[in-house]
């Protein structure tokens, strides 16, 4: 079963080797990850980065992984960059992954 974790209200570069390090500990450590995007109210570039290397490394890993409950601040952060189809969004309404 994969761990699940909520990341906090901020998804900036100042939690970045925190944020990239508990994923990685997270991922290596489970059978996969979830990840609830639902309480980020601020994030930055630097965390999406850190979404595509976790998205990397899980298929790296063959562990699966999937976003759920995209807060707008990451909704809308990850639309602008375009990234929407690159990481493994599940969308939690109909059940379906948005990738």
């Amino acid at each position: 079963m994969p761990s699940v974790i909520t990341l906090e209200q901020e998804c900036t570069i100042y939690q970045a080797a925190q944020l990239r390090q508990q994923l990685s500990d997270a991922l290596v450590a489970g059978d996969g990850l979830q990840l609830d995007l639902s309480a980020i109210d601020e994030m930055d570039c630097s965390a999406a980065q850190i979404l595509l290397w976790l998205a990397g490394e899980a298929r790296r890993l063959d562990k699966p992984l999937q976003l759920v409950r995209l807060s707008a601040a990451a909704r809308e952060l990850l639309t602008m960059l375009g990234l929407l189809l690159l990481l493994p969004i599940k969308d939690e309404e109909d059940g379906r992954n948005e990738s």
